[in-house]
This record gives structure tokens, C-alpha cells and sequence, in this order.
């Protein structure tokens, strides 16, 4: 037993296992347990998602349409500079809507080594997304100021290099999150063992 100063200052003993506090364990979440989470709050991720994405993220691909707008026809790669321009912020947005609905169909299927596949193919998103980085950068220094510059008010040189200077930045790690995703051996999260928690509580 251990020992420690009561409320009136007397030093009393306590038994040490009311002292200690019960260590959590770790576990993996059941692959069962993650389809039927998934199913559920599949809605509410859905909606939440898209508007997300609607709501506080249209202006970006607006402002590269504006961009598309002012590239001149005379432009060196005037018809592949300009589709860049119009997907490269939207693919990666319809992508990722694309694979959480895959995610939470799957989920329903009531198939784990379906599910499990689900979740891997998840890496895509960031392989498409570098992928998008890579042909903005041939386009970019593909292209000139001079016979690409309209007189609008966005400049669509200027906008592709400082987005593709950030893009390249978190490029490094998008590709080891994707190859760590899409390669692992097991995509079950560790969560803490809920049923060893409520038995050390109740010691």
C-alpha cells in the first residue's frame, strides 16, 4: 500500500491499485466496425463534402476559368494550356467526391476485402493531383508572356506559377500519404479498446 496525506492532514494508507490509473490498450478497429461507421455518417461526409467544396471553395476554379479566358489564341499551347487551367483545380475536387461515395457504397456492400479495397484506391486522389502539378509545370514553361497574356485582369502565367510553386511544396508528401495508403498492409486505424477501458474504470 501506498501512502498519502488525508483531508486532516493525517497520513493515511491507500491500497496501490486505487492509485494507479488503468493503462488503455490499443487495438485495431474492426474491419465490421469501420463498414458500419461508414455507412451511417456516408450522408452526412457526402453533403458535408460537397458543400465544402460548392460553398467555400467555388471561387478557385472561377478564377481559373477568368485565367483560361485571358490566355491569347496565338499562344504556343493555347488549346492544352487552356484545358489545364480548366481541370487542374477541378478533377482533384470531383475526385475526391467521386471516392468517398465509392468509399461508403462499398461500405454497404457488406464485402471487408471489397471495403479495404475502397479505402486504398483512396490514393489516387493524391497520384492525380501530382500528376496535375507535373503537366502544369511542361505547360508553364512550355508558354511565353508575350503571345499568352491577353489584356484581362487575371494573368494566367502568373497564377499557374504561384499555384504550381505551392502544389510542388506539398507534392513530397501527398505522394508518401498516397504510396502509405495504397501499400499497406493493413488500412484498419488503431483506436483505443473501449471494453479495457470500462474494466479498469470499474476496478
Amino acid at each position: 500500500a501506498a501512502r498519502q496525506l488525508g483531508a486532516d492532514g493525517w497520513d493515511v494508507a491507500v491500497p496501490r491499485g486505487a492509485m494507479e490509473e488503468p493503462v488503455p490498450k490499443l487495438r485495431r478497429v474492426p474491419t465490421t466496425k469501420m463498414m458500419k461507421d461508414y455507412s451511417q455518417r456516408a450522408p452526412i461526409v457526402l453533403l458535408a463534402v460537397i458543400l465544402v467544396n460548392g460553398c467555400c471553395c467555388f471561387w478557385l476554379p472561377m478564377i481559373f476559368f477568368f485565367a483560361a479566358d485571358n490566355v491569347l489564341e496565338k499562344c504556343e499551347r493555347y488549346d492544352t494550356f487552356t484545358w489545364w487551367l480548366k481541370t487542374y483545380t477541378l478533377i482533384p475536387m470531383g475526385v475526391g467526391i467521386l471516392m468517398q461515395f465509392l468509399v461508403a457504397v462499398l461500405a454497404c456492400s457488406g464485402s471487408s476485402s471489397v471495403f479495404k479495397l475502397g479505402l486504398r484506391l483512396q490514393f489516387m486522389t493524391s497520384f492525380i493531383t501530382i500528376g496535375l502539378v507535373i503537366w502544369g509545370w511542361i505547360e508553364y514553361s512550355n508558354t511565353t508572356e508575350e503571345n499568352c497574356v491577353g489584356d484581362g485582369r487575371i494573368n494566367p502565367r502568373t497564377l499557374a506559377v504561384v499555384l504550381l510553386i505551392l502544389a510542388s511544396f506539398s507534392a513530397p508528401g501527398l505522394a508518401v500519404t498516397a504510396i502509405k495508403k495504397g501499400c499497406a498492409k493493413d488500412v484498419n486505424p488503431v483506436g483505443v479498446d473501449a471494453d479495457a477501458q470500462r474494466v479498469g474504470a470499474s476496478v
